[in-house]
């Protein structure tokens, strides 16, 4: 049953601090469900955790002791149930109810009830329901995109500092009402990608191509490497590090190895790859195909400071960050991030970006990139490294076949920058430097 997996992967997620990702694809692989049912099952985890805040607001209205007094297990159905009533348009309520009441029932036969007169009360005021105030739009916009999209403070706050109130809100909207997010791969093997694969291709990206959803056949693709799933800002800065023939290359923070692929598809003679985690670089060197593993290096260590052989040809540091330009993805990350956390990786980053920079060769490339859209993770950093840094420059990305026009990703200092709203991506800053020789 769908929603019973949802309900149970958000206990996960919300109540033991899962990965919802990690959470959800456990749970379909051992559910039985059909493809679309794990569809259903999908939808709600990660739009009821999208709609956190706003769907709380609702029920602390609806319920006598409040959100924080309710039993956890019975909250957690709750939740579910009011993101079917409110944000799906194609679930019928009864169904919604009736599937919450027999939930609740499982856990509590005494709690059905109350749950289904919480949910009919919503049901019937349906029309009359907002969690936000229409005049505070003009009198605290922050508050009021806070509250309408569900999102903190100080990341509707950060927005509107940035983009203005109009543009902070598209993207706002981009990252919250349209849900579910694309799912963009990037095909690694030569000829054309199959058609029942790819729905569509990106409008910036040539190789950026979204998948359909996961069939047997893609995921047969993904684990021979032949697919990588990587959204469209993660593969224009592996775009941005250019053509690599000949060239050694490092990958200070690899991850899963997503970018690692894309320098080893842009020709490195060499690619160095580091990660702390050694179960994701497992997982990186698992995708890499049997005529790159002379070209590969994995290496588990929390980064390559300690390294004293031959300086690179490029180093990229896809640097830890807050992540905030990822929420769609991870809606979790709503109640965890917080405010604090922007300036202690950004310190971090610092660090990392200047021992990074002792490892590129004179006339060698230093890429810096983070999943986010603060300043002090992206221009603000890049310009306290400029200055400690005067033998680094900013570089225009390099022509490519797979990016027809760079102008409308960089901006006026050489940054790039994409978004959800502006350009169905993730929201990434990257930016290219060169070492004078």
């Amino acid at each position: 049953m769908p929603r019973k997996l949802a309900v149970r992967v958000l206990e996960r997620v919300l109540n033991e601090g899962a990965y919802s990702h990690i959470a959800l694809d456990t749970e379909l692989d051992h559910s039985g469900l059909d493809t679309r049912d794990k569809g259903l099952a999908t939808q709600l985890v990660y739009g009821t955790l999208t709609m956190l805040g706003p769907i709380d607001r609702i029920l602390d209205k609806s319920l006598k002791k409040g959100v924080k007094r309710t039993d956890a297990s019975m909250l957690s159905i709750l939740r579910v149930a009011v993101y079917q009533l409110l944000f799906l348009d194609r679930i019928p309520a009864h169904a919604a109810i009736n599937s919450a009441v027999e939930l609740a029932r499982e856990v509590n036969p005494r709690a059905s009830g109350f749950v289904n007169g919480v949910l009919r009360s919503i049901d019937r005021d349906r029309d009359n329901i907002t969690w936000w105030s229409e005049s505070d739009r003009k009198k605290k916009p922050v508050r009021y995109l806070s509250q309408r999209y569900g999102m903190p403070s100080f990341v509707a706050n950060r927005l509107v500092q940035q983009l203005g109130f109009e543009r902070a809100e598209k993207e706002l909207f981009a990252m919250t009402m349209e849900q579910p997010p694309p799912l963009w791969a990037r095909w690694r093997k030569e000829g054309d990608v199959p058609e029942d694969i790819a729905s569509e291709r990106s409008e910036h990206l040539k190789s950026a191509i979204k998948l359909q959803g996961m069939s047997p056949e893609t995921r047969a693709f993904l684990q021979e490497g032949a697919l990588a799933v990587q959204d469209v800002g993660s593969q224009l800065v592996g775009k941005m590090c250019g053509s690599l023939d000949g060239m050694r290359a490092l990958d200070t923070c690899a991850g899963l190895g997503g970018k690692s692929l894309h320098l080893l598809d842009a020709g490195a003679a060499h690619v160095t790859s580091v990660e702390p985690h050694g179960e994701k670089l497992n997982l990186l060197s698992a995708l890499v195909k049997d005529e790159e593993n002379k070209r590969f290096t994995g290496t588990v260590q929390e980064f390559a400071s300690s390294y004293e052989g031959e300086p690179f040809d490029l180093v990229l540091v896809d640097a830890p960050c807050t992540g905030l330009g990822v929420l769609r993805r991870h809606p979790e990350g709503k109640e965890r991030k917080r405010e604090a956390d922007i300036g202690a990786l950004a310190k971090l980053q610092a660090g990392i970006l200047s021992e990074a920079s002792q490892l590129v060769k004179p006339g060698g490339v230093l890429v810096y990139a983070v999943c986010s859209f603060t300043r002090e993770e992206g221009s603000r950093q890049v310009e306290r490294f400029l200055e400690a840094h005067p033998e680094f420059e900013v570089e225009q990305p390099p022509a490519h076949a797979d990016v027809e026009d760079w102008s409308r990703l960089i901006d006026e200092s050489g940054y790039l920058r994409t978004w959800p709203g502006e350009h169905n991506a993730d929201a990434f800053f990257a930016v290219r430097m060169r070492h004078k020789a």
